[in-house]
């Protein structure tokens, strides 16, 4: 996962550039991505001291995650005329 601009691996993040443009390349413009860091932390001994920020980045993630295949299920029960559950 990419680090947003105001995290601290925000000034290095090439990946989210990168995926944006060759998704813009196929007609892909709608795109949501969801950021976490220090996935390294725990096991990399010199980033353990980021293992609670690791913890609450991946639970937010997560959650965010959630959120957006709720909606993204929603939408497409009120598209088919379905009751969204």
């Amino acid at each position: 996962m990419a680090a947003t601009p105001d995290t601290p691996a925000g000034a290095r993040d090439h990946q989210e550039p990168y995926l944006r443009y060759w998704f813009k390349t196929i007609g892909v413009t709608d795109i949501t991505f969801v950021h976490s860091e220090y996935t390294l932390a725990g096991v990399m001994a010199p980033l353990d001291a980021y293992i609670s920020q690791r913890d609450e980045m991946h639970a937010t993630a997560l959650f965010r995650a959630a959120e957006l295949a709720n909606a993204q299920n929603v939408a497409d029960a009120c598209l088919s005329g379905a009751t969204p559950g």
